[in-house]
């Protein structure tokens, strides 16, 4: 009987420590165990979001480049007289120097009846200029060639050219150009 009654002791100390030490652990170690699956699964769905886009940083630096380089090539409304010296400054580097004439041609009261047109400030506007030049049909060339290499982008839009028989200058070009503000 002594040893049915120290096996019962055992076996009460037994589940004892079962039910106090190991069954609380188990359960901690299952709840870690669920936590750990959860996580997994919510990386494996945050690593497949980043596979649709893998070169993000390279776009970021890629459309941050072209801002850059837009604004570079921009003439601000402040700036429109730097660029008509720039204009000017072209011509008689090139040896036209007679009958240069620019102006600002206003695209602002291009909308319907002369009504002024509502734009955004952060849009890229249009300026632009008449440049009328007495020069040679080879001066011309070289003039609109040069246009291209200045510090801003420059799109011409129009070329007029006429012959002028009684000036040394053969040719009265006027050129419509545009330049773009932000």
């Amino acid at each position: 009987m002594k040893t049915i009654g120290v096996m019962i002791v055992i076996t009460f100390a037994l589940t004892a420590l079962y039910v106090l030490l190991y069954l609380p652990e188990a359960n901690r170690l299952d709840r870690l165990r669920n936590e750990y699956n959860t996580a997994k699964e919510e990386l494996a769905a945050v690593r497949q979001k980043i596979s649709l886009r893998p070169n993000i940083e390279e776009d970021i630096e890629r459309v941050k480049k072209a801002v850059v380089e837009l604004e570079a090539t921009t003439v601000r409304e402040d700036e429109i007289a730097l660029a008509i010296e720039a204009f000017e400054t072209e011509a008689y580097r090139l040896g036209i120097s007679k009958g240069v004439l620019i102006k600002v041609i206003d695209s602002k009261n291009e909308g319907a009846a002369g009504a002024e047109k509502e734009e955004p400030s952060d849009t890229v506007r249009d300026l632009r200029f008449s440049i009328v030049l007495r020069c040679s049909y080879r001066e011309l060339l070289r003039y609109v060639s040069s246009l291209g290499k200045l510090p801003m982008l420059v799109t011409i839009d129009s070329v007029a050219v006429r012959k002028i028989e009684e000036t040394e200058a053969g040719l009265r070009a006027e050129l419509a150009v545009c330049t773009y503000s932000l």
